[in-house]
């Protein structure tokens, strides 16, 4: 799944990466490691709850951050994607590329689009207070 979103937010910089990433909505653990930054985030689709466990390695400038993705939950399936955030006139662009493997993907791929919208919502909301 790809999509693009743009959402307005005053934040003025993407500088600190593991700022940033706590900024995602569900993200409860974002440590620096060897090879990028190891993560646990809590994701909530309707009744089901899957606690994701997983690696992200990330570029980050002032004014943009990208960044590869790697999720995993050993029942539900896991989450691959890459992402490009920017920064500019007073709104945050976020483009990603999503792949969803497992049960997850086979069952929850019509929830999953709404889902990342909402998400990149909230990632601009705290991203908002982060900054302002």
């Amino acid at each position: 799944m790809t999509f693009a979103l743009t959402v307005p937010t005053t934040a003025t910089t993407l500088n600190d990466p593991v700022a940033v990433i706590r900024c995602i909505p569900g993200v409860e653990r974002c440590e620096p490691g060897p090879d990028g930054y190891t993560l646990t985030a809590a994701v909530g689709m309707g009744p089901v709850r899957l606690r994701l466990q997983g690696t992200a390695t990330v570029q980050a400038e002032d004014q943009s951050l990208t960044a590869s993705v790697s999720l995993h939950d050993t029942l539900a399936g896991s989450i691959y994607g890459t992402f490009a955030v920017a920064l500019g006139g007073g709104a945050v662009t976020v483009r990603a590329d999503v792949v969803v493997g497992g049960r997850l993907g086979e069952f929850a791929a019509p929830l999953l689009r709404r889902k990342a919208e909402d998400s990149v919502k909230g990632f601009a909301a705290n991203l908002s207070r982060l900054s302002g």
